[in-house]
């Protein structure tokens, strides 16, 4: 359950971790995320679950998160899962995973695991990403240093290979490698923050799959995840191993991987695009008048005429229409029509 409908971190975890994928203050223009102004959905299961039961509920939670089986827009493309599940150590190969993992394959999701860190021991990699059904249907990211232009391993980074056994590339684990040492990303407090951990290394992978998806979004996550792990920069001993995997993702590469492949790109130029930057409503304390500040921000390729900002203030909805001329990515900002409340706490929510 998610406390009154909002989103929560109960320790900076997720929060670091969301940040990487898709970050962007725009305030600063300040990236730390691989593909912001992506959108995301999360799942409380780790500190306010109960383990496996709540874990495999959230899988199937994504298939249909707004409950409608009659829409497909909510399915998330990826899914980032920087944990690991320790009460099925021992039935690893043949775990409810196993077909779980297959089933969201099916569905043309990409998920993707941390490799964990009990490393640099072999058989290090955590449940349940320690098993391989194909070469990339549990695909597992090592941590590597990045502010190293070697591109060492991180000690912690766990081994493979796959408990499972196999032949070849099916015994090997982790799949790819990523940065996972003192990387930068958001914190609750709304500051930023160096942090450590496989954990950091597979939201990486995962805001590349979204970028792919965007430049091609009839690709599955199967498609994108091979991507990715055949166009690897290799690291470590020649060929795929049990540290570095393939090697260290390059999304270039997997561009240009895809593109050698026979598929062609959509087009990366939008005529209309129109991006909320930030808004800011004050504490009232007389006149009980609410009054906010907006700024944004023309995104898109072509002069923007118009457009309409619908605004929520609990049960109350209105529509502003804005009306000028901004250039391509040109900003304004503006107030919007007051209203007037009792005294209280209320929410306001926009939405262009």
């Amino acid at each position: 359950a998610i406390p009154d409908g909002k989103p929560f971190d109960t320790n900076g975890h997720g929060t670091h971790v969301n940040g990487t994928m898709m970050g962007l203050d725009r305030n600063q223009n300040d990236t730390v995320g691989v593909a912001f102004n992506a959108q995301w959905i999360a799942a409380a299961t780790i500190s306010n679950g109960i383990g496996t039961v709540d874990q495999v509920a959230a899988f199937e939670w994504s298939l249909d998160p707004d409950g409608n089986p009659d829409t497909v827009d909510d399915i998330p493309d990826v899914i980032n899962n920087s944990w690991y599940d320790p009460s099925i150590e021992g039935e690893d190969c043949e775990s409810v995973y196993v077909p779980l993992l297959e089933a969201m394959e099916a569905a043309g999701i990409a998920v993707v695991f941390s490799a964990g860190n009990a490393g640099p021991g072999p058989m290090t990699i955590t449940a349940p990403h320690n098993v391989n059904v194909n070469l990339v249907n549990s695909f597992t990211v090592a941590a590597l240093n990045g502010n190293l232009s070697s591109l060492p391993i991180a000690d912690f980074s766990s081994h493979g290979p796959s408990i499972c056994g196999g032949d070849g590339s099916l015994l090997i684990k982790p799949e790819v490698s990523a940065p996972g040492v003192s990387v930068r990303s958001a914190r609750p407090d709304a500051t930023y923050g160096n942090l450590s951990g496989t954990s950091m290394a597979a939201p990486h992978v995962s805001g590349c799959i979204l970028l792919l998806k965007e430049a091609f979004p009839e690709l599955t996550g199967k498609e994108l995840k091979e991507a990715l792990y055949f166009s690897c920069i290799d690291l470590g001993t020649v060929g795929e191993d049990n540290v570095f995997g393939m090697g260290v993702i390059n999304v270039e590469n997997a561009f240009n991987y895809l593109l050698d492949s026979g598929h062609i790109p959509v087009s990366p130029y939008r005529n209309n695009d129109v991006l909320l930057v930030d808004f800011q409503a004050g504490n009232v304390s007389c006149a009980n008048e609410i009054i906010a500040d907006v700024l944004v921000e023309n995104a898109g390729t072509d002069t923007l005429f118009s457009f309409e900002l619908q605004y929520d203030i609990d049960n109350i909805s209105e529509i502003h229409t804005w009306e000028g001329a901004l250039a391509p990515l040109e900003r304004a900002s503006f107030k919007l029509p007051s209203l007037t409340f009792l005294a209280g706490e209320y929410n306001l929510k926009l939405e262009i």
